[in-house]
């Protein structure tokens, strides 16, 4: 799973997204953006015996002179279990979309029944409502909608969604969102693999 997505450079989608929206190169239909707050954990699995040492090393080797303000907002001690280093990693690369290449432009995927049937009236529609689910905000609202099991999705200010995925750091962060192989990142690293 390492490595820019989507794939672009194909007749279905000849652009990266960031690079249509940014040109204005795109077409004018409804489009649906999303993603999973912690869609990057699997990929981040090389990390799950990571030590801090080796954890810290990484984010060195990848986030260089940018690496100690990202290690004080990912501290290693603040995903604590036995996969901390997964979870650290994860996070920290699922917030800065470094695992897209894409800047803060997440990708959406239906990985739940809520998630399922607001894709399935955007579908249908042009819109993600439907009756069994929470008011779903317009962009332009400023607002994002939280998806969450049990009834419990709401729609969150913007400043609340930013302030969980740290957007104001990443958006200050210098750096060119190139694509990570965990696996190579994590053998420079040191951690075992066995």
């Amino acid at each position: 799973m390492s490595g820019p997505l989507p794939v672009s450079g194909v007749p279905e989608l000849p652009l990266p997204p960031i690079e249509a929206v940014r040109t204005g190169r795109t077409a004018n239909v409804p489009v649906l953006i999303g993603h999973t707050r912690d869609e990057v954990r699997g990929w981040a699995l090389p990390f799950a015996r990571a030590t801090k040492e080796q954890y810290e090393r990484a984010v060195r080797l990848e986030f260089g002179a940018e690496a100690e303000a990202v290690l004080a907002h990912y501290p290693f001690g603040a995903y604590g279990d036995s996969y901390t280093g997964a979870y650290a990693f994860g996070a920290l690369c699922g917030d800065s979309s470094v695992f897209y290449g894409l800047g803060r432009l997440p990708v959406p995927g239906p990985h739940c029944p809520v998630r399922a049937a607001a894709w399935g009236s955007f579908v249908k529609h042009g819109n993600p409502a439907a009756p069994e689910l929470a008011v779903w905000p317009s962009y332009r609202a400023g607002k994002f909608m939280s998806l969450l099991p049990g009834g419990e999705s709401r729609a969150l200010r913007t400043e609340e969604y930013e302030a969980r995925r740290q957007c104001a750091f990443w958006d200050s962060v210098d750096y060119d969102w190139r694509p990570v192989d965990p696996d190579r990142l994590a053998a420079q690293a040191g951690v075992s693999q066995a």
